[in-house]
Parts: structure tokens; C-alpha cells; sequence
């Protein structure tokens, strides 16, 4: 390669079972962008369909890309990739994320991703400083919680200014539902990797870098476009300040009388207009949109990760809090609010959070748990005493000794937990409940959707748009494109149609929120662009709660994004001058290979009736509201139409929904469908 901007020209590899650190030329991964796209090339080289999760031969590749770390707005991004113990009925290679610090420091310590492989034959966590690489004991570490295990990290580095990850208990017990948590609040849940680390012995990873990322284009020529970025860009594609005209559900909270009151000293936020950039870190406000503003009032401050733009986590003081075992700060956002009983006030709820973060367990699975364990309460197909757990307490007390059992029940894989600490398909399989979940009367309570996982948007909700991009990732997509346009923006509805015809080709492409039309091919193109630049964001990388950015504050633009911002950045910081559609050829390769590994862990040719569906659940209820009346169940039929399109959009196999050998060759992967080929694969 020439010389390097964005990328620091050295992947770092540690196999656990040898000790052995080596250090490899980012150039052989260079087709494949970085972060995400790295991550499955190593995947597809490295990890054979017969490797298990729990396996050494399995890799976990914690993945930064090139605008990691840079000038670029929201680079503070860090994406793991491997095989994952949550999936189901397959296990298979996904990915999870997690935001602060931890993924731009590792750039700073010079290294494009770090991939691992092996176990340890005791519990180690690694240190990385600069070229400096150890693997150390940490048996004094193994049983801690998180936070715990990060401060002892810290000390140990010998510098206060060295970022870290851990797992919990939860990851050590090998649940399927491990976390990885670095410092109070970023968290990657879903997959499971937290437990994939618990299996390799690894405890944590500190990482102290003290090199910078060396950028192509000027400071002056960088700042232009950034100011450029941030005049555009909000989070959740936020637009029109709620207070004034736009819909409530807009996460631009700033307005008059809007403060911040958890701290020492009250801030006041009041009226923040769209041109006042130096104040974009002030729109948003966790505590007012979650947990039905339950901690609003302990709302300390808005906090963001590495070259955040629009400080999206509530960092919260909740005094009181020691005397349920748990720090009374932390930052938290979305999921994190994950505990609202009916009869709770903030500290059950902000429990909840802290419980999750520090065991370390995934805490958008805990949510559908928590409604799998209610059903079968309600249900009454299990007692109290046979659940094990406070369930008056839950109901009509105030949540903490409930949350409480129930966390420490999964991490420790104790009681009931035992059965939950698997997630919610395994589990309802184990209790003899699976069918009731899956397709009966249990399905719209627990929200299980597909791949092991639970709803995270749901496709009743918001069109078959979301149905796409669920049936054909390998995990929740967790893609907030749609639902940031057609609901967090704020924009009147016939402005977001406005929007999505002026970037998608058609008003069609989107639908009110519980109001659905039937397909049309824009939907198609809209979900397909949707994982293409879910790829992008997750390979270069940056936050997708701020790219692609579809929408503006600014009436001169009929509130329109640049969806090309991803592009713009890579090419400056790079130096090499790269167009959207050119960014998204190159995530087509890697959308194509992440099939290809799909199709070869499932061992079978046809994804699109093993692979690519929901839970039967969304197609029977609610019983008495039809297909396209307002929350009204989906329409199989339109299903499959849907499928159709998005495999010819593809150059997939219309019958089975694998890639042909000529997308793969067209796209640069002949390889892979030479390996496919030979497995009998191939459609």
C-alpha cells in the first residue's frame, strides 16, 4: 500500500493457547474496507463451519476501520465479529458493537483490528501499549464485575489514561448472553462474545496508545467538512425541536424550561436552535425519552464517545444506590432503561441497568426474558416458588429484590436461570413452551423474532422494510435508518415521504409508524440500501444513530440529508477519492461474503425458507386486525414478494436466496464461490 492515512498498515493477532503475538499487513484485508468487512473475510479464512463458539478454533476480532479514531464525526465505534453462542436455531458468525473510547485507542496504539484465537490455560487479560503486547494473569480478576475488573486493569497499566474491557460473571459462566462492557455504559450485548471471551479464559483487554492516525486531507480542509457534517447531522436524524412543531417523538429535547438536574448545579438547556452547532451536544435528553422519564431527575449530564457530535448517553447520579451493592453513577442510554415495573421508581430501574453492565449480560435479551418469565407467571404454567423468583415483588412491589434475583439468577446460571441464561428460544424449549412463542399466544408478549434474537423495531410496526433487513442479517439488524426517519426525525409525515422520495426514488419506500401499505419495489431498494450502508458504518466505522444522515435541521434543503458523508470522509481521510456508489460496491463484497458464511454454516443451498423468516407469531396476530389495517398483523404473501425483489436487487438465486457464482466472481469473490462449489453450495 502507499503510504497509509486512515489505517495504520498492522492487524494484531494473539493466539491465547500458544502466547504468541503476532502482527500482520492490513493490506491483504484491504478489499474489504475494515472493522465488519475485515472481520468476515478472517472469519470466512479462518473459522470452518464445524467450529462451536465455545471452541478455541473459534476467532473474536474486535474490528476499527479507517475513519476510527480521526477527525470523523462519531469515530469512536468498535465492531466484534465471530461466531455467536446466541444464535439459533444455527449458531453463526454475527457481529456486536460498543461505543467510548476503547476502539480509537487501539488505533492510537497502531493497529487496524485485533484478532484472537486460542484458550488460555488460566484467565488472563492482555495489555496492549503501543508495540508492547503482554498476556497477563488474571486470576485475581476472574469472578469481579466489570467496573471492578476495569479500575484493577487500570492501576495495574500503570496509567490512569488506559481504556479497557471486561467481562462479567455472566460471560465466566459461558451463558449465551455474555456482554463486553467498557467503562460504565458501552456495551456490546447481543451475540453473545462476552461469553466467547469466557470461554477463551480472557478476561479483559486494556489497551494505552500514544501514536496518532494520520490523515490525508488538511485540518482547514477536514474542519469544513465536519462543520459541514454537523450542520446536517442530529441524533436519530432529530430534526425539528419537539417543543415547536415537530412530533413527539422527536429526540430533540432541548427547549424552555428543559434542564439538567442531577448534578450540583442545575444546567439550564433552554431553546437550542439548529444553527447553534457548539450547543448540538445539548438537543438530546435520555432521562426525558426513556423509562417513561422516571430519571429525568438524575440526569447529570449528556455524554458521548470519541468524536461524538451529538452526546447521546445520560450520565445519571441516583443517590442511594450502595445500599442495593451498586455505584450510584453511570451512563446509560436505550436499552440500558431496560427495567420499568408498573410500581418501581428510579432506583429499580437504574438497578436494572447497573446490575446488567457490571455481571455483564446482554441487556436487550434480558428485556424478552423478563416477558417470558412474566407470561409463564401470568399463565400461570409456572408458580413463584417453582420460578424461583420474587414475582409479587415485581408486580406490586417496587422491583428492587426482584431485579436483583433475576439478574444474579442468569449470570450465575442459578434456578430458573439456568434454563434463561440460553436465551429466550432455548429456553422456551427446555420449559416446553417453544411453540407458544413462536407461533401461539405468547408470540406478541416475548416478541421473539428470528435468529435467536427479539424484536428490536418491530415489523409490524415499521413496514416490511424492517422485515427485509431482519430476515436477511444474521442477528436483530439493529439498523436505525427507517425508525429514525419515519419516527425519531419529528418531521410531518408528508415530509418524510418528501425525504425518502428525493433519496429512494419514491414516497412509497417508507410508511407511518403501524400503518402499512403493501410492498412496493422501493421498500425493496430502501431495505437494501439499508444493509449496505449498515456495512459501511460498521467497517469504517461510525455511529448509526447519526449516519447515514437522510435528514437536516435546515428548511432550505426540504430537510434533506447527504447520504454520500461516508464517502466524503473515507475519501479524505484516506486519500483515496471514493464515490457512495463505489463505498457501496465494496460493501456489496462484503454483504456477499457474510451470505456465503451464512449459507456455509447452515450447510444448506436454501436460505430463503430455512434462513430468511420471521417467527410465525407476526403472520397469526392480533387474530382480529387484517394485514395493512393500523397495527394490523403481516401479510405472508407480501413476504414473499418482498423476497423476491431484495434477491433480484442481490443477483441471488431467486428460489434459494443464495448468491450465484456469478455475483460472487462479480464482485470479486471467486474464491469463495470456488469453496462453496466444492461444499455443493451453489445454487
Amino acid at each position: 500500500m502507499p503510504e497509509l492515512c486512515g489505517y495504520t498498515g498492522t492487524v494484531l493477532r494473539v493466539d491465547l493457547t500458544t502466547g504468541k503475538v503476532t502482527k500482520e499487513p492490513t493490506a491483504k484485508y484491504q478489499d474489504f474496507i475494515g472493522g465488519l468487512g475485515l472481520g468476515w473475510k478472517v472469519m470466512w479464512d479462518e473459522v470452518p463451519a464445524k467450529v462451536k463458539p465455545f471452541d478455541p478454533e473459534n476467532r473474536i476480532i474486535f474490528g476499527v476501520g479507517p475513519l476510527t479514531g480521526t477527525y470523523a464525526p462519531t469515530s469512536g465505534r468498535t465492531v466484534v465479529i465471530s461466531k455467536s453462542p446466541q444464535t439459533w436455531p444455527v449458531e453463526q458468525t454475527t457481529r456486536g458493537s460498543f461505543g467510548g473510547h476503547w476502539g480509537p485507542e487501539l488505533k492510537f496504539a497502531g493497529y487496524d483490528s485485533l484478532i484472537i484465537q486460542g484458550k488460555a490455560k488460566k484467565p488472563v487479560y492482555i495489555l496492549i501499549r503501543d508495540d508492547q503486547v503482554e498476556i497477563k494473569d488474571a486470576s485475581h480478576l476472574w469472578g469481579k464485575d466489570t467496573y471492578e475488573t476495569q479500575k484493577i486493569m487500570r492501576q495495574e497499566s500503570g496509567d490512569e489514561r488506559t481504556k479497557t474491557l471486561a467481562i462479567g460473571p455472566c460471560g465466566e459462566n459461558l451463558t449465551r448472553l455474555g456482554a463486553i462492557v467498557s467503562d460504565t455504559g458501552n456495551v456490546n450485548g447481543q451475540g453473545g462474545f462476552g461469553s466467547v471471551m469466557g470461554s477463551k479464559n480472557l478476561k479483559g483487554i486494556a489497551v494505552r496508545g500514544t501514536h496518532g492516525v494520520k490523515v490525508a486531507k488538511t485540518e482547514e480542509e477536514m474542519q469544513d467538512l465536519i462543520w459541514y457534517i454537523r450542520s446536517l447531522a442530529c441524533d436519530h436524524q432529530s430534526v425539528i425541536p419537539a417543543y415547536n412543531e415537530g412530533a413527539k417523538a422527536s429526540r430533540w429535547k432541548a427547549g424552555p424550561g428543559v434542564k439538567w438536574t442531577g448534578g450540583d448545579k442545575v444546567v439550564e438547556i433552554g431553546e437550542v436552535k439548529p444553527n447553534e452547532l457548539n450547543k448540538s451536544g445539548w438537543r438530546s435528553h435520555a432521562g426525558m425519552v426513556y423509562a417513561e422519564g422516571r430519571l429525568k431527575d438524575t440526569h447529570v449530564k449528556n455524554q458521548g464517545c470519541f468524536g461524538c457530535i451529538v452526546n447521546c448517553f445520560s450520565f445519571q447520579r441516583v443517590p442511594g444506590m450502595q445500599r442495593y451493592g451498586v455505584p450510584e453513577t453511570g451512563a446509560m442510554n436505550c436499552v440500558q432503561f431496560w427495567y420499568v415495573p408498573k410500581n418501581g421508581g428510579k432506583e429499580a430501574t437504574f438497578l436494572g441497568k447497573q446490575l446488567v453492565d457490571m455481571l455483564g449480560i446482554n441487556c436487550w435479551e434480558i428485556q424478552h426474558l423478563l416477558a417470558l418469565v412474566e407470561w409463564l407467571y401470568e399463565s400461570k404454567k409456572m408458580t413463584e416458588a417453582e420460578l424461583g423468583l420474587p414475582m409479587k415483588n415485581h408486580f406490586e412491589g417496587d422491583g428492587t429484590e426482584f431485579v436483583a434475583a433475576f439478574c444474579h439468577a442468569i449470570a450465575e446460571k442459578k434456578g430458573i436461570g439456568k434454563y434463561l441464561a440460553e436465551g429466550v428460544p432455548r429456553a422456551a424449549a427446555k420449559l416446553g413452551v417453544l411453540d407458544d412463542i413462536l407461533k401461539g399466544e405468547a408470540g406478541p408478549k416475548v416478541k421473539y423474532c428470528a435468529h435467536g434474537m427479539g424484536d428490536h423495531y418491530n415489523p409490524q410496526a415499521f413496514s416490511v422494510v424492517t422485515g427485509l433487513n431482519w430476515m436477511m442479517d444474521n442477528r436483530d439488524p439493529n439498523r436505525h435508518e427507517q425508525n429514525s426517519l419515519v419516527q425519531w426525525s419529528g418531521l410531518p409525515f408528508d415530509i418524510v415521504q418528501q425525504v425518502a422520495k428525493a433519496l429512494y426514488g419514491s414516497e412509497k419506500a417508507v410508511d407511518p409508524v403501524g400503518k402499512l401499505t403493501p410492498y412496493d419495489p422501493a421498500k425493496g431498494r430502501y431495505a437494501h440500501f439499508i444493509d449496505l450502508h449498515g456495512v459501511i458504518k460498521d467497517s469504517l466505522t461510525t455511529c448509526d444513530w447519526v449516519f447515514p444522515v437522510q435528514t437536516s435541521p435546515l428548511k432550505e434543503r426540504n430537510y434533506t440529508g447527504d447520504t454520500s458523508l461516508e464517502a466524503k470522509l473515507f475519501s479524505a481521510i484516506t486519500g483515496k477519492e471514493t464515490s457512495e456508489k463505489e463505498l457501496e460496491q465494496m460493501a456489496e463484497r462484503c454483504w456477499n461474503l457474510h451470505r456465503a458464511i451464512t449459507l456455509r454454516e447452515w450447510g444448506a443451498k436454501d436460505l430463503r425458507n430455512k434462513h430468511d423468516k420471521l417467527a410465525d407469531w407476526y403472520f397469526i396476530y392480533p387474530k382480529d386486525k387484517a394485514p395493512f389495517t393500523p397495527g394490523g398483523r403481516l401479510d405472508p404473501k407480501d413476504y414473499e414478494a418482498a423476497k423476491d425483489d431484495y434477491y433480484k436487487l442481490c443477483g441471488w438465486d431467486p428460489k434459494t436466496g443464495a448468491p450465484t457464482r456469478a455475483k460472487l466472481e462479480a464482485v470479486g469473490l471467486k474464491d469463495v464461490a470456488d469453496e462453496l462449489a466444492k461444499q455443493k453450495l451453489l445454487p
